[in-house]
């Protein structure tokens, strides 16, 4: 595959996974690339900020509300490396503001599921699932009684969970590991719920293949 090749790829993803409106807040990032990231080749490497501002943008009236959810998400994700001048980000809200606003997509269903579970444990038991081999493309996330149940297909893993979860989530395996590599920015008990169409672990917000309602448990 050539870089040309795997840029358009990439972009097709990026559309497929967040619409018109993601893919387009993706491009603003990259281009105006607040944490110094954009390498030219690398054109995703804001994705995991794109799904976790994405959503938060249907409560914004103004560019200016854009603008503190920016900083909010770029600077928790990269720090002082996304330390930009005011005007910068000024620049990066009005951006999105006519550029991302008029995509969004409509309002997600309201809260269908909500549980409690302690990080340590989610984070060991995604380690240990990745650990053991390649899983389906699709992870599972159903109720196993008072523990969240991860099942993979071939491997599966349960975490402790106060709450209740009456649905079962189907989403991509990879956008579940996307936990790991921000753990280190997750509380010591991280809230996981369910707002079809997204599954949302702490203030990141993956989006979900579907969400059906769950058997009762016997």
């Amino acid at each position: 595959m050539t870089g040309e090749e795997e840029t358009r790829w990439i972009r097709d993803e990026l559309l497929r996974r967040h619409g018109v409106a993601g893919q387009r807040l993706n491009d603003i990032l990259f281009d105006e690339d607040p944490a110094l990231v954009n390498f030219e080749v690398n054109i995703d490497e804001y994705e995991p900020e794109v799904r976790t501002i994405l959503p938060r943008l249907r409560d914004c009236r103004s560019s200016e509300e854009v603008e503190q959810v920016l900083r909010e998400v770029l600077q928790r994700s990269f720090g002082y490396h996304a330390l930009v001048s005011m005007a910068k980000y000024q620049k990066i809200a009005q951006r999105v503001w006519d550029e991302v606003m008029p995509h969004l997509p409509p309002e997600p269903a309201s809260l269908q599921a909500e549980v409690f579970v302690q990080r340590d444990a989610l984070v060991e038991a995604l380690t240990f699932l990745k650990r053991l081999g390649p899983m389906e493309e699709e992870v599972k996330l159903s109720s196993a009684g008072k523990a969240l149940l991860i099942d993979g297909g071939r491997w599966k893993a349960e975490v402790p969970a106060v709450g209740v979860w009456p649905v079962v989530v189907r989403l991509r395996t990879d956008r579940l590991y996307e936990v790991l590599r921000l753990k280190r920015l997750l509380p010591e008990t991280v809230v996981v719920a369910v707002a079809d169409p997204y599954l949302r672990v702490h203030d990141w917000s993956l989006e979900a293949e579907t969400v059906t309602a769950a058997e009762p448990l016997a």
